[in-house]
C-alpha cells in the first residue's frame, strides 16, 4: 500500500531559539522536499525518490512531494516555478531534492532554493550533460561510482554514490537448491530503449545452437517485448524463470549504468548472467555471486556451470548475501545522512 503523501499545510520554519529545539522544530517541519522527473511508475523517480519519501513518512519522520509530474519530464517549465517556489516556502523543508530535474529553468529554481537558504541536492543516473547549474548544488547524488567521477569531474562538486534499492525479495527461493532442467530459461528485463542488447544476445545464442546454455524471454515495454512490463506484476512474472541475465551495451551511455538489475535478480532468488564489463564487477562475480560472459564462446562455457547443482546452489545464497547491502533500508541511511548534510 502507498503511503499517503503528507500536505503542504506547514508554515515556514521559524529561526531557532533559546526555548525551541532543533529536535522539535525536525519533527513539526519537513526535512526535505522531493521535485521529481517522472510519477511512481517511473522507474528511475521512484527508485531515487518516492521510495524514500514513502520510507521516511512510514517511519513519522519529515518528506514532501512538491511536484507530482504526470509524465516523465526532466525539465522544469517556467510557468511551474511560481506553484513550486511557493510550496517549497510553505512547506518549510530544509533540503530539496531535484530528482533529474536539472534542464530548462531547474537551475532557476535552485538559485532561487539557495537565496531562502534551502540546501540543494541533485540526482542523476544517466550520462552527466548539461550540469551548468552545478554551483547551485551542495551535493550531488549518483548511484554508480563511474558516474559519480564524472559528475566530480565536470563540476568539482563533491557526488555521493548511493545504490538504487532493491524492490522486491523472495529471500525463501534463494535458499532453495539448485534444480538442474533440459532447457533453462532466462530473463531479460530492460527499457525499449536498450532492445539492441537483447538482439544482439539473441543473435549470440542462435549461433551457439545446442551449445547455447538457456533461451531468453523479454520483459519491456518495446512494442516486440514477450510479457509487457508492469509494476504490479513484474516481480511475479521474473520469478517464473530460472535466470536473469543482462547483456552490456559498449556505448558510453550504458557505462554509467547502476547494478539495479542484477541485485533484483540476485534479490528474487535467480542467478545472473552479465555480460563482463566494469559496471558489474564489484557485485556480480563470476562462479561467486553470479555468472560472467564475454561473446558467444563465453556463453556456451556457462551450461556446464548451470548442471553443476552445488555450485549454483552455492552461488545463489552468495548473491542474496551481496543483494542484502543494496536493500531499502541500507538505502535510507545514505539518503538521512545526505539529507541532514553530514
Amino acid at each position: 500500500m502507498t503511503t499517503p503523501i503528507k500536505a503542504l499545510s506547514a508554515a515556514p520554519a521559524p529561526p531557532a531559539t533559546a526555548s525551541g529545539s532543533a529536535a522539535a522544530q525536525q519533527h513539526i517541519f519537513p526535512a526535505v522536499g522531493w521535485v521529481p522527473a517522472g510519477p511512481r511508475k517511473s522507474a528511475s523517480s521512484r527508485l531515487q525518490c518516492y521510495l524514500q519519501h514513502e520510507a521516511l513518512c512510514a517511519a513519522g519522520e519529515s518528506s514532501v512531494l512538491l511536484r507530482r509530474p504526470r509524465q516523465y519530464s526532466r525539465g522544469l517549465r517556467l510557468s511551474e516555478l511560481p506553484g513550486l517556489l511557493w510550496r517549497i516556502h510553505r512547506s518549510g523543508a530544509r533540503t530539496i531534492v531535484f530528482q533529474k530535474t536539472g534542464r530548462r529553468s531547474a537551475g532557476l529554481l535552485m538559485g532561487l532554493c539557495k537565496m531562502m537558504g534551502r540546501r540543494v541536492i541533485y540526482v542523476e543516473c544517466d550520462e552527466p550533460r548539461g550540469l551548468a547549474f552545478a554551483p547551485q548544488v551542495d551535493l550531488f547524488i549518483a548511484p554508480s561510482r563511474r558516474l559519480c567521477d564524472e559528475i566530480t569531474l565536470q563540476t568539482g562538486r563533491p557526488c555521493l554514490r548511493i545504490h538504487d534499492p532493491v524492490e522486491h525479495w523472495d529471500r525463501d527461493r534463494a535458499a532453495l537448491p539448485w534444480q538442474p532442467r533440459p532447457v533453462y530459461r532466462a530473463v531479460w528485463v530492460g527499457n525499449g530503449k536498450n532492445w539492441h542488447q537483447l538482439v544482439a544476445l539473441r543473435a549470440m545464442l542462435q549461433e551457439l545452437g545446442p551449445r547455447a546454455p538457456f533461451e531468453v524471454t523479454a520483459i519491456s515495454d518495446h512494442p516486440e517485448a514477450d510479457i509487457r512490463w508492469q509494476e504490479a506484476t513484474v516481480a511475479a512474472d521474473i520469478s517464473r524463470f530460472d535466470l536473469g541475465v543482462i547483456p552490456v551495451g559498449g556505448d558510453r551511455w550504458s557505462s554509467f549504468k547502476s547494478e539495479n538489475r542484477a541485485t533484483l535478480f540476485m534479490a528474487l532468488g535467480l542467478p545472473v548472467v552479465v555480460q563482463d564489463s566494469p559496471l558489474y564487477a564489484a557485485t556480480v562475480r563470476h562462479c561467486d555471486t553470479g555468472l560472467v560472459y564475454a561473446d558467444a564462446e563465453g556463453l556456451a562455457a556457462l551450461k556446464p556451470l548451470l548442471y553443476d547443482a552445488p555450485r549454483m546452489t552455492a552461488l545463489r545464497h552468495a548473491a542474496l548475501e551481496e543483494a542484502e547491502a543494496f536493500s531499502l533500508p541500507a538505502n535510507l541511511a545514505l539518503w538521512r545522512s545526505a539529507i541532514a548534510g553530514a
